[in-house]
């Protein structure tokens, strides 16, 4: 909590940390979740499942 890397706010809101798809971190361990700032209107969520990153319809992040 707080600091240059909040994750969680002083309100209890969840903060995904941002990336661009150029500067995603590796997809393992799966279960990780991030913003993608990049992505189109409705592509800026990204959950990991291991290998890749994946948007919540499904779409490898690329």
């Amino acid at each position: 909590m707080g600091g240059a890397n909040t994750v969680v706010t002083a309100e209890r809101h969840l903060m995904l940390r941002s990336y661009t798809v150029a500067g995603l971190p590796s997809a393992a361990p799966e279960g990780q979740m991030v913003y993608v700032s990049d992505g189109s209107s409705n592509r800026r969520m990204a959950v990991s499942d291991g290998t890749s990153w994946r948007f919540p319809d499904g779409a490898v992040v690329s």
